[in-house]
C-alpha cells in the first residue's frame, strides 16, 4: 500500500510554486536592492552548511561571509545567511528556482535582509540580491546572473569600484 508523506508533498508543493514568490514580478534596480537591504556588503564564502528544518523538513543552507568591506547596515566581520534550499536526505538537492547558489572560495557582493526573528540574514529579491565578483585583466567585476524568461541573464556587470560608488551615490 503506498504511504503518504506530507513533508516530500510539502516540499514539491513549495519547489512549484516558489517561482509566484514577489521577488520574481520584476527585476530590481541597485537602488531598489539598497531600500529592501539591512546590510550591503562584499566578502568571500568561508563555508556553507546544509540542515533540514526539525518540524518542516525543508532543507536549508547557511552561508558564512568573511566580510571585506560593509556599505549599509551593522559593523562585523563575519554574517550569517540562510536559503531555502539545500541538501534534504530525502529527495537529494533542492534549490528553488530563483534562488541564489554560494561556492565556498566564491567572493561576493550582497544586498542582505535581516529575519527580525532569528540572527541570520537572507538574500535580498533572491538571485537578484549576489552578484559575484570576478578579477578581469586586474580589475574586478561584479555581475549577477538573473532569471528572465526561462534563461539566466547576466545583469548589471561593472566594476566593484563603479557599484561601490554608485552605492555610495544613493546611500545620501
Amino acid at each position: 500500500m503506498f504511504k503518504f508523506n506530507h513533508q516530500l508533498i510539502g516540499l514539491f508543493i513549495l519547489v512549484s510554486i516558489w517561482h509566484t514568490y514577489p521577488y520574481f514580478d520584476k527585476t530590481y534596480s541597485i537602488n531598489d536592492l539598497k531600500n529592501k537591504s539591512d546590510l550591503i556588503c562584499y566578502g568571500v564564502v568561508d563555508s556553507i552548511y546544509y540542515t533540514e528544518d526539525i518540524n518542516s523538513k525543508l532543507p536549508f543552507t547557511f552561508i558564512d561571509i568573511k566580510i571585506t568591506k560593509i556599505l549599509k547596515g551593522q559593523n562585523m566581520k563575519t554574517v550569517l545567511v540562510r536559503e531555502l534550499g539545500g541538501f534534504s536526505n530525502k529527495v537529494g538537492n533542492v534549490f528553488p528556482s530563483g534562488s541564489p547558489i554560494y561556492k565556498i572560495g566564491e567572493e561576493v557582493f550582497v544586498f542582505l535582509r535581516k529575519n527580525k526573528i532569528h540572527d541570520f540574514y537572507y538574500t535580498c529579491a533572491n538571485k537578484q540580491g549576489k552578484y559575484i565578483i570576478k578579477n578581469e585583466n586586474g580589475i574586478k567585476k561584479v555581475y549577477n546572473k538573473i532569471p528572465i524568461n526561462g534563461n539566466e541573464v547576466i545583469n548589471n556587470s561593472k566594476s566593484l569600484d563603479a557599484m561601490i560608488d554608485s552605492i555610495k551615490a544613493i546611500m545620501n
